[in-house]
């Protein structure tokens, strides 16, 4: 792209004038040097260390760790160029094994379109950052999708579905980010328990490009969650060094340990490769890809998940670890309208909606009686963050 090529000409000349460490802040876009190559890119700063930041490469989508003495502030002339890199997933497709994922021959196949030439994607739909797409040669011909299905690689997921289909559950294998049309069963959410009039406790925990997750905690909840992920420390310990992500596939519930703390959560498996398994934390909202997963004990699972998205039209007034007061005014189904105030300054942030924790990930679910006492309970979560890895920028599809 011409754009960004001129862009990374100019950052290079920037950067090479400036010295000295730059210390940022989380969420930060700055400058940051990629050591395999010696290159400066545009990156936001995930998280802030003592030695060492974890940042996103936001034209070329993947993640790494930098000094911040290889970290300069990024002048605003470098920023009017919106990030170039999407987060996408193959559309209306799954691998042939749901259990064993994306083989090495299909990913070659990926590679192979790339090195071929120029990759157009189509989007067929968009559920928040991630797009569904098909990708195809600029030359033409079929499509990436297309291929893998008539190589025996993967399956067609619309073809498969239709009135003969066996119905398909939360456990069943589905197409990498595609879940079932109705409510993953077997883990209930919050929104079921609340009623017109509530005034509900709620923490930011993740509020990034525009998507707003909260803990929100009702007090009749508070000490059987702590007791639920107490129990997921203990069973996580016994593991040792075992690894039993392969035991686990898409749909599944699980205990997750996070790439940021170390510790255990209860999670929900979106999509799983042959490498790793993508996790939507089921009590923080924020999603990751790692192997430190067990299948979670049913037990676990009699706690609602306490996760809820907040759409507003303004989701830049919510701050990661804000405390927030929801007042509810009214329940359609698992969406729930109301008012939201910032506990510290009593600053009101607007009229906004709440969605249940698998939000993105299913169509709505039938409405159930939603009813029950709340009363104010603040808990400070500890939040789950995204894990960075560190492969070479790669030119955006």
């Amino acid at each position: 792209m011409p754009q960004l090529e001129a862009l990374q000409s100019e950052l290079q000349a920037s950067c090479a004038k400036s010295t000295g460490a730059h210390l940022p802040t989380k969420g930060e876009i700055c400058a940051a040097l990629f050591k395999e190559d010696g290159q400066w890119y545009r990156a936001k700063v995930n998280s802030v260390g003592s030695s060492v930041c974890r940042v996103y490469f936001i034209d070329y989508g993947n993640m790494g760790t930098v000094a911040p003495e290889n970290i300069r502030p990024l002048p605003e002339f470098f920023v009017q160029l919106p990030a170039q890199a999407a987060l996408c997933r193959l559309h209306g497709v799954r691998p042939a094994s749901a259990a064993a994922g994306w083989t090495t021959d299909a990913t070659a196949m990926l590679a192979i379109m790339f090195q071929a030439g120029p990759v157009v994607a189509t989007v067929h739909k968009q559920s928040g950052d991630l797009h569904y797409v098909e990708l195809a040669s600029k030359k033409g011909g079929q499509s990436l999708n297309q291929q893998l299905v008539a190589n025996g690689l993967a399956v067609d997921f619309k073809a498969a579905a239709g009135p003969t289909a066996a119905a398909t559950t939360a456990s069943a294998a589905v197409a990498p980010g595609t879940m079932p049309d109705q409510q993953p069963e077997r883990l209930r959410t919050v929104l079921e328990l609340v009623k017109v009039g509530d005034k509900l406790p709620m923490q930011v925990t993740m509020s990034s490009k525009g998507v707003v997750w909260c803990l929100c905690l009702m007090q009749e909840l508070a000490e059987p969650l702590v007791k639920v992920e107490k129990a997921l420390v203990i069973d996580g310990t016994k593991l040792g060094g075992e690894n039993r992500a392969h035991e686990v596939t898409v749909g599944d519930f699980v205990g997750s340990k996070s790439n940021d703390d170390g510790h255990w959560y209860r999670a929900y498996v979106t999509e799983k490769t042959a490498d790793q398994h993508t996790v939507r934390y089921v009590d923080y909202g924020n999603e990751e890809s790692n192997t430190a997963l067990f299948p979670m004990a049913s037990e676990h699972r009699d706690v609602p998940g306490v996760a809820v998205r907040v759409d507003s039209s303004d989701p830049t007034f919510f701050k990661t670890r804000q405390l927030v007061s929801f007042t509810v005014e009214s329940i359609e189904g698992r969406t729930v309208r109301g008012t939201a105030t910032s506990d510290a300054d009593g600053k009101s942030l607007g009229a906004v909606t709440l969605a249940p924790w698998y939000a993105g990930l299913v169509s709505e679910p039938s409405a159930k009686t939603s009813s029950g006492p709340s009363a104010p309970a603040q808990r400070s979560p500890t939040e789950p963050a995204p894990a960075p890895t560190s492969p070479k920028p790669t030119e955006p599809a």
